[in-house]
């Protein structure tokens, strides 16, 4: 038998270009890292976030508020500088033109760059232009626009869209009521009197707003009850007297930055909202108009949020863990019986030659996987990440110190899946510095911990921000989010059982909810086997797929929740294995993953038919970098169980490995939910997913490619 491994029955292939891919993205993944070691990424310029930057700050320029915040503003970059010296309107036309560029070809405007039109992005593109006095100059283009929001149906289409959420519906509609495009009763009336109640009641109100969009509740609510007040003098009467007690609460939510969780669209509204209200000068509207004129792009455009930098770097910090170890490579034992062995060396074609490989290879490989341990920077991310856990309670959700945001910036709100992504990258580099106080360690461990198993709802899922906020989709238990939160309290779960304490027994060495998480992970289980869908798929919260008829992403939702089961040591589970069914039963052929076939698979001898037969199927050229590297990592435990799985696996290897070699990895997919209903793309997504998922396929393969180097 040839010792070339074949990966499918077309495509020559070895672990050599397994092994190349990996060292090639997990050296792009570490030369991203900033100074400080850790990682900031970016998010993709949105036409959405640029809309409602240019609507605020024309708003606020229209009531003379414009030159005292930009002469406040405290970034001192040149362009910044220009700014400040009186060059807004040259931003403005620049902003403009870059919209106008972006005009899709049916007449609308997405939330991302390269995304698919949406209703909400082209209206608030429409109200930018209208505010702005230049519609004339582009009058094909807002031609077209509104062609394309007739078609969609307009502002009823909006509010259909978004049903009872009003957390964008109403600032949406709030925006083109300020720019004259609907009248102020199509604007829906939000209570805002109801946050001068005391923070905890607020979940039993049931608010008409996320819980993370109670600043929008405040600012919108006023605008609205400026321009057209309701006819209850009983309410009327109540909301006036609340104005300033909200307005108050709403001052002591934004962060130093300025930026409502750090957000464009977010902080945007409430800027353009208050100064709508008359209150342009206002300390909130000057600090917001800071942010937005801090966070503009050096093309004119914004992006939905500042940055993702906690999130990413602890997505890096994994994906980094699971790199070859030296005793792997340097093991020259024969390759095993599993299914996967087999099913690579069944699919070797009889014309193979054998290859020579250079034995120092082999040391080479390892020397530049473990080049960069040694580097400080390393040390100096897991402080970074250390400090970023909140330690105060925050202001906006009312919950209590322990948790993480997705960013370090003020702004950001702790929340469950960043939360367990830190605990689970604190957990990998645990270990790698012993120097460093495991006392401090544990505490963080222990606060994180507690944060998770407190927020927990009653049906044993868990949110992303506040307990027990179930009126609204954003804020109900999430598959996802739940998969995550159970997969780090079973990490540390293993970690505190296998420690032993200073009596020597093995229990946890510093005061641990220990004896909660088991009770907890049963229960997060239990939830999930009920989200299952009747075809093994999950839907996830956090993230979508255009390509999908409703927008779902169940390749990762479903790769998320197995994941969880192979932590758990639940892969024959019936949740488990209906999951895998479902993963490898949408799997393109081609190999990748995106949306899923329109007709996947229900019969495991049906899956694989032949290629001819599925080769028609257009939805295999959305297949993902981000996609196939999470579907790949979720079944690679289950390679070896057998031919269906291990063929699987090869074939998403041979799609990812060729997408690293061309390039791909540069080319994010629009994959990501803000605020759980707007798009965006972020630069290192493919990066860190495909690092993960091809480390993980060293680390199993690593014998194999000794065995291979030796022959003949």
């Amino acid at each position: 038998m040839s010792p070339r491994l074949l990966f499918n029955m077309n495509v020559g292939f070895d672990v050599e270009r397994v092994v190349a891919a990996h060292e090639a993205v997990r050296a792009e993944l570490l030369g991203e890292r900033t100074v400080g070691g850790h990682w900031v990424g970016e998010l993709g310029p949105s036409p959405l976030a640029t809309a409602t930057a240019i609507s605020a700050l024309v708003t606020a320029h229209a009531s003379g508020s414009i030159s005292v915040s930009v002469g406040s503003a405290r970034d001192e970059r040149p362009d910044m500088q220009q700014l400040v010296n009186g060059d807004l309107s040259e931003l403005l036309v620049d902003s403009l033109r870059w919209l106008a560029e972006r005009q899709n070809e049916d007449g609308g405007w997405s939330d991302t760059e390269h995304g698919r039109s949406s209703i909400a992005a082209t209206m608030l593109v429409q109200a930018a232009f209208r505010l702005t006095g230049v519609p004339a100059k582009y009058q094909d283009l807002t031609e077209r626009a509104d062609e394309y929001i007739e078609a969609q149906g307009g502002a009823a289409a909006l509010k259909k869209k978004y049903g009872k959420d009003k957390t964008l519906s109403a600032p949406i509609l709030a925006n083109l009521a300020l720019a004259g495009l609907i009248p102020w009763r199509q604007v829906p009336a939000l209570p805002f009197e109801l946050v001068c109640m005391p923070q905890n009641w607020h979940a039993r109100l049931r608010l008409p707003v996320a819980s993370y969009a109670i600043p929008a509740l405040v600012a919108v609510g006023q605008l609205k009850y400026r321009h057209d007040p309701p006819r209850n003098p009983a309410t009327r009467l109540l909301r006036m007297a609340t104005r300033k007690a909200s307005l108050a609460l709403l001052e002591r939510m934004q962060p130093e930055s300025g930026g409502y969780l750090e957000a464009t669209p977010l902080t945007a509204f409430v800027v353009m909202s208050l100064a709508g209200c008359g209150l342009a000068d206002h300390p909130i509207v000057v600090r917001g108009i800071e942010f937005l004129l801090a966070q503009v792009r050096s093309d004119a455009s914004w992006s939905i949020s500042a940055n993702l930098a906690t999130w990413n770097t602890t997505l890096a910090m994994d994906a980094l863990a699971r790199r070859v170890s030296p005793s792997q490579i340097k093991a020259n034992t024969p390759a095993d019986s599993s299914p996967l062995n087999a099913a690579w060396y069944d699919t070797a074609r009889a014309d193979d030659t054998v290859v020579e490989q250079d034995k120092s290879s082999i040391t080479t490989a390892v020397m530049r996987q473990n080049e960069h341990e040694s580097d400080s920077h390393d040390e100096h991310c897991l402080d970074w990440l250390l400090e970023c856990q909140r330690v105060e309670g925050n202001p906006v959700t009312g919950e209590v110190s322990g948790g993480w945001a997705w960013t370090d910036l003020a702004g950001g709100i702790p929340n469950t899946d960043d939360t367990a992504a830190a605990l689970i990258a604190i957990a990998s580099w645990r270990s790698r510095y012993p120097h460093l106080k495991s006392h401090r360690l544990q505490l963080v461990a222990r606060r994180g911990v507690e944060w998770l198993l407190n927020i927990q709802n009653d049906d044993g899922g868990w949110p992303t921000f506040r307990r027990g906020w179930n009126a609204l989709p954003a804020d109900r238990s999430a598959s996802d989010v739940t998969a995550h939160a159970i997969r780090a309290l079973a990490i540390w779960q293993n970690i505190w059982k296998g420690e032993p304490s200073s009596t020597g027994r093995s229990t946890p060495p510093v005061a641990t909810p220990f004896a909660r998480i088991s009770t907890s992970m049963l229960r997060g289980v239990a939830y999930l086997e009920q989200e299952q869908r009747n075809d093994g798929s999950f839907v996830p919260l956090w993230f979508g797929n255009q390509h999908h008829p409703e927008g779902h992403n169940l390749v990762y939702g479903t790769a998320r929740v197995l994941m969880m089961c192979a932590e758990l040591g639940r892969l024959d589970s019936d949740m488990a294995e209906r999951a895998a069914r479902w993963l490898i039963g949408v799997q393109h052929a081609n190999g990748g993953w995106g949306p899923p076939r329109s007709s996947p698979a229900t019969s495991l001898s049906n899956i694989y038919r032949s290629n001819s037969s599925r080769a028609e199927d257009a939805l295999a050229s959305f297949c993902s970098v981000e996609e196939t590297s999470l579907a790949l990592e979720a079944l690679l435990p289950l390679a070896d169980s057998n031919q269906l799985y291990a063929r699987a696996v090869q074939n998403g290897l041979v799609w990812l490995v060729e997408a690293v070699e061309q390039g791909r990895l540069r080319q994010p997919a629009t994959i990501g939910f803000y605020f759980a209903k707007l798009w965006y793309h972020e630069r290192l997504y493919p990066l860190v997913f495909a690092t993960s998922a091809l480390g993980s396929t060293v680390g199993r393969l690593a014998p194999q490619r000794s065995v291979a180097a030796h022959v003949g």
